[in-house]
């Protein structure tokens, strides 16, 4: 069965819509407005987003019909044959962060914004099977929320993006040619098999935006931002491959964090400030219009702090952590950031793993804040997931986890095993280094 079942829509719950998945269980299906049937899922799913209320009422907002609400996607893969586009939309939530969300070899694109005020998107793994393809793109293109052909302010978290490649391919594709995108905060995990990570252009502005960059696995660009870019902040830079950073916008941040990749600031580049390497490549046309700082003229130290609490205390050869091997097993360290403490430059998670495991996965939680606040002002979640061989040393970036890490604060970390997860590991604690006043 394709396309739309019957939709179970509850009274109780006008401003929200459940979206089960083909192979959710029977309990979410039973509780949910909508059951996908594997097959065209993004009619199931964009109908659920059609039927929320309009921003205001049934009035039409200035003109422009915008929807409101939320839309929770439950159940584990989500099949696509064609692009999902959601329409305009003001104070929503688009919830699919422990999703897949599966498009086929026809779809040029797995999803696309419009415009939007005030909206959260939470998404799991996307995955565009199709050459030169686009995980997400955003593009407001259709007067939206009060009348304006706007993206802003709103967050936007991926925790993966997985392309086929091909030219032209782009995890993240900013598309400013209708309209302005502003004051946004984007949080990418990882991106593998694109061309492109981060892709900008349009005739509109993309200023002001904030984004926090993971790990980028792909054949050519990192960022290529446009002359319409301007004071963006672009933290946690960094590659697995040899990449390059091409610059062409104003007023920008930029902060490299990983050796090997290339930067090319182009013509029309001014008053960039980059922060990098020091053996990073640089290929300046811009005539010393930006500001390069490299990292060894910082003074860069690092802490390491082990766990102090956990389910099992464990010993391996003549290491000592705490082991996980079962679910909801879990290990936890507390770290206070020094006085001294400007900026973090990387934080990684240090285990041995037990057993030979393909595709061996776990979370980590952080929960931080400074004296006098609530100690759980800052919180974050990720899932690391990779091939281990049994009595290897692993180091993972958990960087992610503490975007906003500040002097004084308290850091708590949390690593566990999700219930029906593979882990089986010992954590030897967590190293952080940070640029230092």
């Amino acid at each position: 069965m394709s396309g739309l079942l019957i939709p179970l829509l509850k009274t109780a719950r006008t401003a929200t819509r459940i979206v089960a998945a083909s192979d959710a269980d029977a309990k979410s299906k039973a509780g949910a407005d909508y059951v996908c049937g594997g097959v065209d899922d993004q009619v199931t799913i964009l109908a659920a987003i059609n039927s929320l209320p309009n921003h205001g009422g049934d009035e039409v907002n200035h003109g422009t019909i915008t929807k409101t609400g939320k839309v929770d996607l439950r159940g584990h893969i989500f099949y696509m044959s064609a692009n999902l586009d959601i329409p305009p939309v003001h104070d929503f939530v688009f919830e699919s962060e422990d999703s897949v969300i599966d498009c086929g070899a026809t779809a040029t694109r797995c999803i696309r914004l419009d415009s939007s005020m005030n909206a959260v998107f939470r998404f799991g793994l996307l995955v565009a099977h199709a050459s030169g393809s686009t995980s997400l793109e955003i593009r407001p293109r259709t007067a939206g929320p009060d009348g304006f052909t706007v993206f802003h302010p709103n967050f936007v978290f991926i925790n993966g993006a997985v392309g086929e490649g091909g030219a032209g391919s782009k995890a993240i594709f900013l598309n400013s040619a209708n309209g302005v995108i502003n004051h946004n905060h984007f949080h990418i995990l990882e991106a593998h098999g694109q061309e492109t990570m981060l892709h900008i252009e349009g005739a509109s502005n993309v200023h002001r935006n904030y984004f926090l960059l993971g790990h980028h696995h792909s054949e050519t660009n990192l960022i290529t931002d446009s002359a319409q870019s301007a004071q963006n902040t672009f933290a946690h830079i960094q590659s697995a491959a040899a990449s390059k950073i091409n610059i062409s916008g104003t007023d920008q941040v930029f902060e490299i964090v990983r050796p090997g990749l290339s930067l090319i600031l182009n013509s029309g580049a001014e008053r960039n400030r980059i922060f990098c390497p020091d053996n990073i490549a640089v290929t300046d046309n811009s005539g010393g219009k930006n500001a390069i700082l490299t990292y060894n003229s910082l003074n860069i130290k690092k802490v390491y702090s082990q766990p102090t609490l956990g389910t099992e205390a464990y010993g391996h050869n003549s290491y000592a952590g705490y082991r996980i091997d079962a679910d909801n097993e879990e290990a936890r360290i507390t770290i206070g950031t020094p006085e001294d403490f400007h900026k973090l430059m990387e934080a990684t998670i240090v285990y041995i793993a037990l057993a030979t495991v393909t595709g061996m996965s776990f979370k980590v939680d952080s929960h931080y804040a400074a004296p006098g606040e609530l100690c759980n002002t800052h919180t974050s979640t990720i899932t690391i997931t990779r091939d281990v061989t049994a009595d290897y040393i692993y180091e993972d970036d958990i960087s992610s986890v503490m975007p906003y890490l500040s002097p004084h604060d308290f850091l708590g970390i949390r690593a566990y095993r999700p219930v029906g997860g593979n882990t089986n590991i010992v954590v030897l604690g967590i190293r952080i280094s940070y640029a230092g006043k």
